[in-house]
């Protein structure tokens, strides 16, 4: 798996409030006033063998309303809560202990309720997505940012369906669970950042990357939009060869770029015969085989009958 983290224009709280640097930024940029929010994104890999088939974990929140000396950490807190229930032994299947973490998440956030810390309540945008080695995907969302499939120049919303909005009880309200295809990419965004790929046409170029020199590119092309821009994104490339898939059947959100249209359920029709080059030529090479193998029977059986 390769992934890439790009955070921009990011602000950091010291136990006094919000740093000088950062003041003094947003008078150099009056244009972006973020002194109260705070993002970040995380990535954790296995670290044991029997970790391996529950793949990587991939976690990206942004915080509004923050308060100093309160919140600052609250983002961290949820990624390493999520990322500690998910590891866990005894391991059970990537599904099964993706839903027990966020179960975790939901009764840690609870237990901020019940402290009187309320304050991230509304203000909490936070997505956690999980990817094993043979392309199982589950994921679930709060608040507002994008979860987007990239496939064959196409882009799909596939959070769009899941229901963001936080409660007390529940802040992580259900699950979504698929899997993806060779070629696939996932790429989650915050807000600001989402509003200008789409507008600046970076999501479009994003589809048809394949080396990470050609990503850089791309930033430097619209190097002078990005400083303007505060958020985070973080860009997830599967990569496994030969692999058996299920196709997924997802409505087409680009070029039209309605971006709130309506969205179906992961449909995972099975496909009788795979479509993977490895197995595809394997096939080819033990029916070429089988071929000479009748007409050496068939000669044999010709000259000594």
């Amino acid at each position: 798996m390769r992934f890439f983290e790009f955070h921009f224009n990011p602000v950091k709280f010291h136990e006094t409030g919000i740093s000088l640097k950062a003041k003094l930024f947003n008078r150099v940029n009056p244009q972006i006033k973020k002194e109260d929010t705070i993002f970040d994104s995380f990535c954790f890999v296995p670290e044991t063998k029997a970790e391996e088939d529950l793949g990587y974990l991939y976690l990206i929140g942004e915080l509004k309303n923050a308060l100093p000396k309160k919140n600052e950490d609250l983002l961290t807190n949820l990624a390493e809560i999520i990322k500690q229930k998910y590891y866990k032994l005894p391991l059970e299947s990537p599904g099964d202990n993706f839903k027990q973490s966020l179960e975790k998440a939901n009764e840690f956030l609870a237990q901020e309720i019940k402290k009187e810390n309320v304050s991230w309540l509304g203000n909490l945008n936070f997505a956690v997505v999980s990817l094993t080695p043979d392309f199982l995907i589950n994921f679930s969302k709060v608040g507002n940012l994008k979860i987007l499939l990239l496939r064959n120049k196409e882009i799909f919303d596939i959070g769009e369906q899941i229901n963001s909005v936080p409660s007390p009880a529940k802040t992580f309200p259900n699950v979504v669970e698929g899997k993806l295809e060779k070629g696939d990419k996932i790429l989650l965004l915050t807000q600001e950042p989402f509003e200008v790929f789409k507008k600046e046409e970076i999501l479009q170029n994003l589809t048809d990357i394949k080396k990470p020199r050609k990503i850089k590119k791309i930033f430097k092309e619209k190097k002078k939009i990005l400083k303007e821009i505060f958020g985070a994104c973080l860009l997830i490339i599967p990569e496994k060869k030969g692999i058996l898939t299920r196709k997924i059947y997802l409505p087409k959100i680009l070029p039209s770029v309605n971006l709130r249209g309506p969205f179906k359920i992961f449909n995972f029709p099975q496909k009788i015969f795979s479509q993977s080059p490895v197995l595809q030529e394997k096939f080819k090479k033990a029916s070429l085989a089988i071929l000479i193998l009748i007409i050496v029977l068939v000669l044999g059986w010709l000259i000594f009958r």
